[in-house]
């Protein structure tokens, strides 16, 4: 499972107007590691990620939405 913290907010993924990333989801940013991790027979969770740490951290609702993640993944 990738645990990603960005300072881009969740509005610049997913969205073919972004210039950044031009549509991308985060796991599309990241398929160079999950390719690897496949490569070698690791099951790929979830990704989990928190978004605009600088300018709008949401520190609280980050960490209970992801406890809920992993009581989904492991219970």
């Amino acid at each position: 499972m990738l645990s990603l913290t960005w300072n881009a907010p969740r509005e610049a993924f997913n969205d073919s107007n972004q210039k950044l990333f031009e549509g991308r989801s985060v796991d599309d940013a990241f398929i160079h590691n999950t390719a690897n991790y496949k490569f070698c027979g690791v099951e790929i969770l979830p990704t989990f990620s928190f978004f605009d740490v600088m300018k709008n951290p949401q520190i609280n609702n980050d960490i209970e939405s992801l406890k809920q993640q992993l009581s989904q993944i492991f219970d």
